[in-house]
């Protein structure tokens, strides 16, 4: 059976039927188990993932081994979105239960944003809340106290990963 995107992928809003079915043909999928490394800082960026099912984090680790969360994600999210820096791995990615990854190499997904107007301007609008949202916690940790900013943390984690009970 053919892979297919659920609609609920941001990147993807927009597209037609047989868009979809060429983007996940262009794609690998892998499984991951908890725990294991998607991708080390330092490695060739060379691929966009999708992260299909499950939770995956993304770390900086120091020369001593401590981990420094970056970034949580959940199913239907991307991530690797500066394979078009031709910059190597600026992080590493592990999952953090099982989880199913899509990969498109960079030739692939350049060939299907020209192609794609609708996924271009999802992919700028993706890039550019991230970068909104970097520039904000860079700016958080010049005027605020640290109790503010875990406080600010909580609550963003709560927002994107919580369940309303």
């Amino acid at each position: 059976m053919p892979m297919t995107f659920p609609t609920a992928v941001e990147l993807l809003h927009g597209l037609g039927e047989s868009e979809a079915r060429e983007f996940a043909r262009l794609c690998t999928e892998r499984r991951f188990r908890a725990g294991n490394t998607i991708f080390s800082k330092g490695d060739p960026a060379d691929s966009l993932c999708i992260l299909r099912e499950g939770f995956v984090r993304l770390v900086s680790l120091s020369e001593q081994g401590a981990e420094t969360i970056l970034h949580l994600l959940k199913a239907d999210t991307i991530f690797g979105e500066l394979l078009l820096s031709e910059e190597l791995r600026a992080f590493t990615a592990v999952a953090d239960s099982d989880a199913v990854i899509s990969f498109i190499p960079r030739a692939s997904f350049l060939k299907f944003l020209a192609a794609s107007p609708a996924v271009s301007l999802n992919f700028i609008r993706l890039l550019s809340n991230r970068l909104a949202r970097v520039e904000k916690t860079f700016s958080e940790f010049g005027h605020t106290w640290s109790y503010h900013r875990l406080a600010r943390a909580l609550l963003r984690l709560a927002e994107e990963h919580g369940e309303k009970t």
